[in-house]
């Protein structure tokens, strides 16, 4: 396909309701801010990490999509209320948050403005429906809608609304912040569980398809955490983090077994996911600089 064309193509649109031009009508060309398309500010990726706001955790753009930030990505350091700002033109890439002193280890989809628990859940579900062969603006619009599905959420936008700032006046922030908590107490002690346990779960080789294991696991028990939620949220009564976290956690132990089979699938998902997105735009994928988004020439 002509890149130019497709280029010229691309849909100036905030939103995802827009026709294709791309040649390919049953898969439209990515719109601002999504992956794959054009950057909101071209050079700039900004946005906030919370599980409550993580400051001092450190943020890079995952441009060899390893879930780790290497010396050689682009990163920085999130300063208050967990905000932080890159330059790098990868449009495609997923935005990493690290912050090893409480063990948070966070995605989110190029172009979100919020990199959380549930922007993780959402990340991992949109490699899955790219691994799966959807195409790239459905897998993201359907990664979406599933998550949101399963927190019962009508209002929040997962991936660009602060819930923390939000809680105080919206029950959907409210509920969506308890969530994502346990949500990620769940991920954090059975990640340690199973590293203690296994040799090649502590290899940093192995990390990206390790967490793709959890959070896939984890995925699951999204629906009934969050309707425990809610009848505590909505009846006044507080949430005890740790309770349901308890009450609604997966199995270490059966993760555990025959591990090798379960990375090595893993990591052919990731591979077909990524090999999506860098034939969409093969050049960002790599970090290469001076593209504004979208396509290059």
């Amino acid at each position: 396909m002509n890149k130019k064309f497709f280029a010229g193509c691309i849909a100036l649109s905030a939103t995802l309701a827009f026709t294709g031009c791309s040649g390919n009508s049953s898969e439209p060309s990515p719109a601002v801010g999504t992956p794959g398309g054009p950057q909101e500010q071209p050079g700039v990726v900004s946005g906030q990490a919370m599980n409550d706001y993580l400051v001092g955790a450190r943020v890079c753009v995952d441009a060899n999509f390893d879930f780790a930030c290497n010396l050689n990505e682009i990163q920085t350091t999130t300063g208050a209320r967990g905000a932080y700002t890159l330059s790098s033109t990868n449009n495609i890439a997923p935005t990493l948050v690290d912050q090893s002193s409480s063990d948070d280890l966070l995605s989110a989809p190029a172009g979100s403005k919020i990199v959380s628990p549930i922007t993780t859940l959402v990340d991992n579900q949109f490699n899955t429906n790219l691994a799966n062969g959807d195409g790239v603006v459905r897998a993201y619009n359907d990664a979406i809608n599933s998550v949101k599905a399963s927190l019962a959420i009508q209002t929040l936008d997962p991936l660009n609304d602060d819930y923390v700032a939000n809680a105080s006046f919206l029950s959907e922030a409210r509920k969506v912040g308890h969530v994502s908590s346990v949500v990620n107490q769940i991920v954090k002690t059975n990640r340690a569980i199973v590293k203690a346990n296994s040799i090649e779960a502590s290899d940093p080789n192995n990390q990206a398809a390790l967490n793709r294991i959890l959070i896939t696991e984890v995925t699951e028990k999204v629906s009934p955490i969050s309707r425990d939620v809610g009848v505590l949220v909505d009846s006044g009564q507080p949430v005890n983090v740790v309770q349901l976290a308890s009450d609604n956690d997966i199995d270490a132990a059966e993760i555990s077994n025959n591990l090798s089979a379960k990375l090595q699938k893993a990591k052919e998902e990731l591979g077909k996911a990524r090999q999506a997105l860098e034939a969409l735009n093969p050049e960002e994928a790599t970090g290469a600089t001076g593209a504004t988004g979208g396509f290059s020439e």
